[in-house]
């Protein structure tokens, strides 16, 4: 197979799409920031709400990527940062049971001083959280549509009309809205709307996460990490081409069978129990929004900011998040998860399951109320979710 792109092309027939229906919101992408967007529109006061996800359950890197580690919601120093959607995912990943809970002085009234020797983070199940999070939308009445792709976007005077998807056997659909929230991983809604996306250039390392079977214990086995904020990778990959991306898969494949036959190979004791259904991306494409966010913007104040973030690789720093980091040219579309508007090193810190459920709720908003950084910030007021570093007790 070769990455590069022939100089010839065909003519499509021109074909009639059918309207498949029309929701106040949709949300394209069901990882965590599609999860916390379609949910968040729906209690923002969306009557209906539509998730299109082109794989068949939900989580995406956290789940079907196998990424099972929800990093912290805190900034290392005791207190807690990231709220709402973010912590309710959190709490709902371990509901059921974990691999590693929180830490019980996040259960209790426990002291700054002794909240800040254990970060609020925990290790879920993936398929487990897979089916809570189903259970959570289904509840909420959000439509989910599995196993469609994006292909298209109908947009006019840069508002998006439409989306087209393709499903089984070619099935092909139109899906109207009044708002959409792009939570698809690599910007494809806004790049196939016409706005303005960046490629992360440093690339991505090999990665290959599993679970296997050792001495009676479910394990997950992290074999590659993704690369240090800006750390450029010599043999990455950019994680959008198909060409690419199969290969990676391909590789990732032998990569695990490689280390578990290390291990001793199959017995009643020692087996290969689960493999990644997606490519471990971190980063890939972005929008270039109306704002870019930095490093250098720990404890910034943005008049327009719709939630708080921490640096989960250090302790110290808490960001705002501007509402001009989830927006670009598109009126009507919004950004949120590992898309949103930041540069190499800060893409590293948003891309993270806290952030990404951080900026979904606020893109859920955002897509009901049109885009009012007020209107969004008056809703996130009134769950009781802080999105200014003073409201927080540092």
């Amino acid at each position: 197979m070769t990455n590069a792109i022939s100089d010839r092309s065909v003519i499509l027939p021109e074909q009639k799409v059918p309207v498949r229906g029309s929701w106040d919101v949709i949300v394209v992408g069901g990882g965590i920031a599609g999860i916390a967007a379609a949910l968040s529109a729906k209690r923002a006061g969306a009557g209906s709400v539509l998730l299109i996800e082109r794989e068949y359950a939900l989580g995406g890197l956290a789940t079907l990527g196998l990424v099972t580690i929800y990093l912290p919601l805190c900034d290392g120093n005791g207190t807690q940062v990231s709220f709402g959607i973010a912590e309710e995912l959190l709490r709902l990943s371990v509901s059921e049971g974990a691999e590693e809970p929180v830490p019980e002085c996040w259960n209790s009234t426990a002291d700054k001083e002794e909240r800040s020797s254990r970060r609020y983070a925990c290790r879920f199940n993936a398929p487990l959280f897979a089916c809570l999070a189903e259970e959570l939308l289904r509840d909420a009445s959000v439509d989910i549509l599995y196993g469609s792709q994006l292909c298209a976007s109908v947009t006019e005077r840069g508002r998006v009309r439409s989306v087209i998807c393709a499903g089984r056997a070619g099935e092909s659909g139109a899906y109207e809205a009044d708002g959409f929230v792009d939570a698809s991983g690599d910007a494809t809604l806004y790049k196939l709307s016409g706005a303005a996306t960046v490629d992360y250039s440093p690339g991505n390392r090999q990665a290959a996460w599993h679970y296997t079977l050792e001495q009676g214990r479910h394990t997950l086995r992290t074999l590659g990490m993704a690369p240090a904020p800006g750390e450029h990778v010599p043999d990455g990959f950019a994680g959008i081409n198909g060409a690419e991306l199969s290969a990676v898969m391909t590789n990732t494949h032998r990569l695990i069978q490689q280390d578990f036959l290390a291990g001793g190979g199959l017995s009643d004791s020692h087996a290969l129990t689960l493999l990644p259904s997606i490519p471990q991306v971190r980063m890939s494409r972005r929008i270039a929004g109306r704002a870019l966010m930095s490093l250098k913007d720990e404890f910034k104040v943005f008049e327009d900011s719709v939630g708080l973030i921490p640096n989960w690789r250090k302790a110290g720093p808490i960001y705002e998040l501007p509402l001009g980091a989830l927006r670009s040219g598109i009126s009507n579309l919004f950004a949120c998860g590992r898309i949103i508007s930041a540069d190499d090193c800060m893409w590293d810190i948003v891309r993270v399951i806290p952030c990404c459920a951080v900026s979904g709720e606020a893109a859920g908003i955002a897509a009901v109320s049109g885009g009012s950084a007020g209107a969004v910030q008056a809703e996130l007021n009134r769950r009781g979710v802080p999105f200014h570093i003073g409201q927080l007790s540092l």
